[in-house]
């Protein structure tokens, strides 16, 4: 995947997870604010340690 869809991706998914963090805290919740602020940063942290997965074909059919 190019460097830069990673980028834009990483920060889209960093957003979702601030603003689902400012979000939970404004409806009261205690322990869920934190939970989902550390899926999102979880998410892009594993994004881009883990590589592409890819398929080779076959030349030979």
């Amino acid at each position: 995947m190019p460097y830069k869809i990673k980028v834009i991706f990483s920060l889209v998914v960093l957003a979702v997870a601030y603003g689902s963090y400012l979000f939970l805290g404004w409806l009261g919740q205690d322990v869920t604010p934190y939970v989902a602020l550390f899926l999102g940063i979880f998410s892009v942290g594993s994004f881009w340690i883990f590589p592409e997965v890819s398929h080779k074909k076959d030349r030979k059919s």
